[in-house]
């Protein structure tokens, strides 16, 4: 068995913001606009009966 106790290095630097964390904290988001949404297409004219 290998020890662990050099993972415990208060010298490393800390480890980098994964891009998923950024995304959502990130100031720089954008508006949505129209191609960032799928368009339905209706199946019928809405006719009953």
């Amino acid at each position: 068995m290998v020890p662990l106790s050099h993972l415990d290095d208060k010298e490393q630097p800390p480890a980098p913001e994964s891009l998923e964390s950024r995304a959502l904290i990130g100031p720089s988001r954008r508006k949505p606009c129209e191609s960032d949404f799928e368009t339905i297409k209706l199946i019928s004219n809405g006719a009953y009966g």
